[in-house]
């Protein structure tokens, strides 16, 4: 008798088991892709990597969502935006997967080397277009913070920096970061008073007296965690923009890619069919158009080459082409022009009259 109770107990413990078993295998975690673009802050430098606030963000998704997340993080101490923007290149971003989330913190680097602050606009919406393609062409899945003021940390005094002067200087560039992402209808963050708290609480900076430490980092997160969630967790079709574009897209090859991005009020959506360059072919190929949703046409389309196409606002586009090689001292920005979706007016960028919609 003995003997049969002790049967049927291994036999009740094998089913709640593959009950159990069957339960998880049925229920698995959702698993979010999460990059974090930047320099010293991003990386954490100073405290262990565990604590620094694109680990503690994965830390948070994973606790209120039950959730895997797969953090990425390209960023260096030291790094301008220059610097971010080369390694970007240098990496190729069209290898990477597509993100659920994307952050970005830089500047404060060209900011302390004394930089162009124009220069560092120019390359900052650059990359904030870096990183939207980065999340599918989803700016409601990337976010921008505001730079840190050091000025109130010990080694900014042992080092003579004026703490006022670095305010203004640290307030414009945030001001600049903030108009572009708003722009961009990029989640703009702003941590810079935060982190001004650590001229009175000296357990905020890590042992250089210089970065954030752990407890600082906490602050951030717990300022926007819940904002961040409901980013990571905004969901949007851009596949349903394929029915728009139909005819447009009817003799794609298949090793094209594809990809949409709704300007910021989504009343237009861009449409870009990409054909990489080669090893015989370095230049790309963009064939491109857009359609009115409130026209339910295509109302404009074009191609160029060795180039770029995007939003500048809703009813701009703005494209650069480099065909060939440039001309003596010719850079980028000369080879950037805006077309007005309204007249189909083309005009070069440095054209100083042309009006751009403010956010």
């Amino acid at each position: 008798m003995k003997f049969i109770v002790y049967l049927l107990s291994i036999w009740v413990l094998m089913l709640n088991t593959q009950c159990t078993s069957q339960k998880q295998s049925q229920n698995p975690k959702e698993q979010f892709r999460y990059l974090a673009l930047g320099d010293s802050y991003t990386v954490g430098e100073g405290i262990p990597e565990k604590h620094s606030f694109p680990n503690q963000i994965k830390q948070i998704i994973s606790e209120k969502l039950n959730a895997e997340v797969n953090l990425q993080i390209i960023a260096q101490t030291g790094w301008t935006s220059d610097e971010l923007q080369a390694k970007l290149i240098a990496t190729d971003i069209s290898t990477l997967p597509t993100f659920d989330l994307v952050s970005m913190l830089i500047g404060v680097n060209n900011q302390y080397r004394g930089y162009d602050i124009d220069q560092f606009e120019f390359e900052y919406e650059a990359l904030l277009d870096q990183a939207i393609r980065l999340a599918g062409s989803n700016p409601k899945h990337v976010f921008a913070l505001s730079i840190p003021d050091y000025g109130v940390t010990p080694f900014a005094l042992e080092n003579d920096k004026d703490p006022e002067e670095v305010a203004q200087e640290i307030d414009a560039y945030n001001q600049i970061i903030k108009n572009i992402a708003e722009a961009k209808g990029v989640a703009f963050y702003d941590i810079t008073e935060i982190s001004r708290e650590a001229a009175t609480k000296s357990d905020w900076l890590a042992k250089d007296k210089l970065h954030p430490s752990q407890k600082m980092y906490g602050a951030w997160v717990a300022h926007i965690q819940e904002k961040v969630i409901a980013q990571i967790l905004y969901k949007e079709s851009y596949m349903n923009y394929e029915k728009y574009f139909t005819q447009f897209l009817s003799d794609v090859p298949e090793e094209d890619k594809v990809d949409f991005e709704s300007n910021r009020s989504g009343s237009r959506i861009l449409c870009r069919v990409t054909q990489e360059g080669t090893t015989m072919q370095p230049q790309n190929f963009i064939r491109y158009a857009v359609y009115d949703k409130a026209k339910s046409e295509i109302i404009y389309q074009s191609e160029l080459s060795n180039g770029e196409v995007k939003w500048r606002d809703d009813k701009h586009l703005e494209y650069y082409s480099m065909p060939g090689m440039p001309r003596l001292g010719e850079t980028i920005e000369d080879r950037t022009f805006l077309i007005n979706l309204d007249t189909k007016k083309v005009s070069p960028l440095k054209e100083k009259n042309i009006k751009i919609d403010k956010p």
